[in-house]
Protein backbone atom coordinates (compact mmCIF):
# COMPACT_ATOMS: atom_id res chain seq x y z
CA UNK A 1 0.00 0.00 0.00
CA UNK A 2 2.58 2.43 0.83
CA UNK A 3 4.31 2.04 -2.40
CA UNK A 4 1.15 3.07 -3.87
CA UNK A 5 1.39 6.18 -1.55
CA UNK A 6 5.08 6.77 -2.92
CA UNK A 7 4.32 6.64 -6.66
CA UNK A 8 0.85 9.01 -6.05
CA UNK A 9 3.55 11.55 -4.24
CA UNK A 10 5.98 11.44 -7.37
CA UNK A 11 2.38 11.60 -9.79
CA UNK A 12 1.39 15.03 -8.00
CA UNK A 13 5.05 16.09 -7.54
CA UNK A 14 5.10 16.36 -11.43
CA UNK A 15 1.59 17.02 -11.62
CA UNK A 16 1.56 20.33 -9.15
CA UNK A 17 5.20 21.50 -8.75
CA UNK A 18 4.86 24.92 -7.57
CA UNK A 19 1.99 23.19 -5.13
CA UNK A 20 4.21 20.65 -3.26
CA UNK A 21 7.50 22.78 -2.40
CA UNK A 22 9.53 21.00 -0.03
CA UNK A 23 7.94 20.87 3.22
CA UNK A 24 5.17 19.21 1.60
CA UNK A 25 7.35 16.70 0.38
CA UNK A 26 9.19 16.26 3.51
CA UNK A 27 5.14 15.34 5.32
CA UNK A 28 4.59 12.74 2.70
CA UNK A 29 7.77 11.25 2.98
CA UNK A 30 6.93 11.57 6.84
CA UNK A 31 3.84 10.12 5.94
CA UNK A 32 5.07 6.98 4.21
CA UNK A 33 7.82 6.26 6.74
CA UNK A 34 5.88 6.95 10.12
CA UNK A 35 2.56 6.58 9.07
CA UNK A 36 1.66 10.44 10.10
CA UNK A 37 2.36 14.11 9.63
CA UNK A 38 3.28 16.85 12.03
CA UNK A 39 0.78 19.42 9.80
CA UNK A 40 -2.01 19.61 7.75
CA UNK A 41 -0.69 19.42 4.29
CA UNK A 42 -3.94 19.88 2.45
CA UNK A 43 -7.22 21.25 3.68
CA UNK A 44 -9.91 20.55 1.41
CA UNK A 45 -13.27 23.22 2.15
CA UNK A 46 -16.78 22.12 0.74
CA UNK A 47 -17.97 25.89 1.07
CA UNK A 48 -21.70 24.57 -0.80
CA UNK A 49 -23.74 21.95 -1.49
CA UNK A 50 -25.88 24.44 -3.85
CA UNK A 51 -25.35 23.73 -7.22
CA UNK A 52 -26.37 25.73 -10.90
CA UNK A 53 -26.31 22.13 -12.46
CA UNK A 54 -28.33 19.26 -11.80
CA UNK A 55 -25.75 16.89 -13.30
CA UNK A 56 -27.14 12.98 -13.33
CA UNK A 57 -23.95 11.33 -11.55
CA UNK A 58 -23.29 13.64 -9.13
CA UNK A 59 -22.88 12.42 -5.52
CA UNK A 60 -24.84 15.54 -4.41
CA UNK A 61 -27.62 15.69 -6.62
CA UNK A 62 -27.64 12.52 -8.10
CA UNK A 63 -28.60 10.92 -4.66
CA UNK A 64 -31.23 13.18 -4.31
CA UNK A 65 -30.51 14.56 -1.50
CA UNK A 66 -29.91 18.31 -1.36
CA UNK A 67 -28.00 19.78 1.59
CA UNK A 68 -28.43 23.47 1.88
CA UNK A 69 -26.56 24.15 4.53
CA UNK A 70 -23.16 25.72 3.71
CA UNK A 71 -19.99 27.30 6.03
CA UNK A 72 -20.13 30.75 6.81
CA UNK A 73 -17.58 34.02 5.53
CA UNK A 74 -16.88 34.02 9.25
CA UNK A 75 -16.30 30.17 9.64
CA UNK A 76 -14.14 30.12 6.64
CA UNK A 77 -12.06 32.82 7.99
CA UNK A 78 -11.65 31.55 11.49
CA UNK A 79 -10.68 28.24 9.83
CA UNK A 80 -8.08 30.21 7.90
CA UNK A 81 -6.55 31.86 10.87
CA UNK A 82 -6.32 28.67 12.78
CA UNK A 83 -4.57 26.53 10.23
CA UNK A 84 -3.19 29.07 7.49
CA UNK A 85 0.03 29.05 10.38
CA UNK A 86 0.77 25.89 8.86
CA UNK A 87 0.52 27.16 5.06
CA UNK A 88 -1.68 24.11 3.61
CA UNK A 89 -3.32 24.02 0.25
CA UNK A 90 -6.78 25.10 0.06
CA UNK A 91 -9.24 23.02 -2.53
CA UNK A 92 -12.10 25.05 -2.56
CA UNK A 93 -15.18 22.14 -4.01
CA UNK A 94 -18.69 21.64 -3.44
CA UNK A 95 -21.57 21.97 -4.82
CA UNK A 96 -20.63 24.66 -7.40
CA UNK A 97 -17.87 27.08 -4.86
CA UNK A 98 -18.96 30.12 -8.00
CA UNK A 99 -22.89 30.31 -6.63
CA UNK A 100 -21.85 31.87 -3.42
CA UNK A 101 -21.85 35.87 -3.75
CA UNK A 102 -18.73 35.51 -1.38
CA UNK A 103 -16.56 33.37 -3.38
CA UNK A 104 -14.32 36.52 -4.53
CA UNK A 105 -13.80 37.66 -1.29
CA UNK A 106 -13.28 34.42 -0.14
CA UNK A 107 -10.33 33.67 -2.35
CA UNK A 108 -9.32 36.86 -1.84
CA UNK A 109 -8.68 35.94 2.00
CA UNK A 110 -7.02 32.92 1.04
CA UNK A 111 -4.48 34.31 -1.10
CA UNK A 112 -3.92 37.45 0.77
CA UNK A 113 -2.61 34.85 3.62
CA UNK A 114 -0.21 33.07 1.17
CA UNK A 115 -1.64 30.12 1.00
CA UNK A 116 -2.13 27.64 -2.41
CA UNK A 117 -5.72 27.47 -3.51
CA UNK A 118 -7.31 25.28 -6.09
CA UNK A 119 -10.78 25.68 -7.23
CA UNK A 120 -13.18 22.81 -8.62
CA UNK A 121 -16.07 24.43 -10.84
CA UNK A 122 -18.08 23.71 -13.51
CA UNK A 123 -16.87 26.76 -15.01
CA UNK A 124 -21.04 28.89 -15.59
CA UNK A 125 -20.84 31.30 -12.95
CA UNK A 126 -16.99 32.12 -13.03
CA UNK A 127 -16.96 35.89 -14.01
CA UNK A 128 -12.95 36.03 -15.28
CA UNK A 129 -12.61 39.42 -14.68
CA UNK A 130 -13.29 39.31 -11.08
CA UNK A 131 -10.54 36.26 -11.21
CA UNK A 132 -8.04 38.87 -12.28
CA UNK A 133 -5.42 40.13 -9.67
CA UNK A 134 -6.74 37.55 -7.57
CA UNK A 135 -3.36 35.35 -8.18
CA UNK A 136 -5.46 32.03 -8.14
CA UNK A 137 -3.04 28.93 -8.22
CA UNK A 138 -5.34 25.87 -9.96
CA UNK A 139 -9.23 26.09 -11.52
CA UNK A 140 -10.23 22.86 -12.10
CA UNK A 141 -13.54 22.82 -14.79
CA UNK A 142 -15.28 19.80 -15.00
CA UNK A 143 -16.45 18.56 -18.46
CA UNK A 144 -18.32 14.94 -19.02
CA UNK A 145 -17.31 14.40 -23.14
CA UNK A 146 -18.22 16.40 -25.73
CA UNK A 147 -20.74 19.40 -25.81
CA UNK A 148 -23.89 16.72 -25.94
CA UNK A 149 -23.13 14.47 -23.76
CA UNK A 150 -21.85 16.94 -21.20
CA UNK A 151 -24.83 18.99 -21.70
CA UNK A 152 -26.92 15.94 -21.15
CA UNK A 153 -25.10 14.73 -18.13
CA UNK A 154 -25.91 18.75 -16.73
CA UNK A 155 -29.06 18.59 -17.75
CA UNK A 156 -28.22 22.46 -18.53
CA UNK A 157 -28.52 23.21 -22.42
CA UNK A 158 -25.05 25.32 -23.41
CA UNK A 159 -23.32 24.35 -20.25
CA UNK A 160 -20.17 23.07 -22.55
CA UNK A 161 -19.94 25.93 -24.77
CA UNK A 162 -19.71 28.24 -21.92
CA UNK A 163 -17.27 26.34 -19.83
CA UNK A 164 -15.36 26.17 -23.29
CA UNK A 165 -15.72 29.74 -23.79
CA UNK A 166 -14.78 30.45 -20.06
CA UNK A 167 -11.72 28.41 -19.96
CA UNK A 168 -10.39 30.58 -23.32
CA UNK A 169 -11.02 33.55 -21.93
CA UNK A 170 -8.93 32.84 -18.94
CA UNK A 171 -6.25 31.30 -20.74
CA UNK A 172 -5.59 33.76 -23.72
CA UNK A 173 -6.06 36.76 -20.68
CA UNK A 174 -3.91 34.80 -17.91
CA UNK A 175 -6.01 34.86 -15.63
CA UNK A 176 -5.10 31.95 -13.28
CA UNK A 177 -1.53 30.41 -12.69
CA UNK A 178 -2.76 26.71 -14.32
CA UNK A 179 -6.35 26.21 -15.76
CA UNK A 180 -7.15 22.34 -15.82
CA UNK A 181 -10.40 20.01 -16.84
CA UNK A 182 -11.22 17.31 -15.01
CA UNK A 183 -13.04 14.28 -16.81
CA UNK A 184 -14.68 11.28 -15.45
Amino acid sequence: MKSGYLKKIYFYRNLYPELLDHRLVKQALAYFFKGATSLPVSINIMITYRCNFHCKICSFYGSGGIDNREISFKDIIKLLDELGVFKPVIFLGGGEPFIRQDIYEIINEIKKRGLKLIISTNGFLVEPDKLKGLDLDYLIFSLYGPAEIHDKITSMADSYRVAIEKMKCIADERIVKHLAVSTV
